[in-house]
């Protein structure tokens, strides 16, 4: 989305450590979606049935119980300030589908790392689908209405 600066790699000051371990399925009974091609297959079904599956249904407790309004709230706070790191950075991309590896990884470390309920699949597909859904209204709302710029100095990069 942004050029970066000659002889200057922003990207470099992204501290991106590997994410937690996985889980074991095993562990999880009460997880129905834990595969991606569940959540598919479940929302497939839903459509034909003429019902219109909830958006973030995928994300539930470990109980399987799906995640609060309040609990959403709070992943859209940590999701916009990582959005918001990244644009500082230079690293967030028009479509999510359109980011770097860094990115990702970046995301996928803070989401997991503040919530379990990112954690109850194989691999990291419900960070990507939460993202996916979300980020949209981060680029309209925040960074293509100009809410958020950044400042530059010397040394690093903060946003306003």
């Amino acid at each position: 989305m942004h050029d970066a600066a000659p002889n200057q790699d922003k990207s470099e000051s992204l501290d991106t450590p590997n994410p937690p371990e996985q889980l074991d399925q095993k562990d999880y009974l009460y997880i129905y979606f834990w595969h991606d091609e569940d959540w598919v297959k479940y929302t497939e079904q839903q459509c034909d049935c003429g019902q219109i599956p909830p958006r973030l249904g995928f994300l539930t407790d470990k109980e399987g119980n799906p995640v609060l309004e309040s609990q959403i709230k709070m992943f859209m706070s940590t999701v916009k300030q990582a959005w918001s790191e990244l644009y500082c950075l230079r690293l967030d991309p028009s479509l999510w589908t359109k980011k770097m590896l860094k990115a990702t990884l970046y995301l996928v470390y803070i989401m997991k790392m503040k919530f379990d309920e990112f954690h109850y699949c194989n691999g990291d597909w419900k960070v990507e689908h939460f993202a996916i859904i979300k980020y949209p209204n981060w680029c309209h709302d925040v960074r293509d209405l100009g809410r958020l710029t950044c400042k530059s100095d010397i040394s690093f990069s903060h946003c306003i």
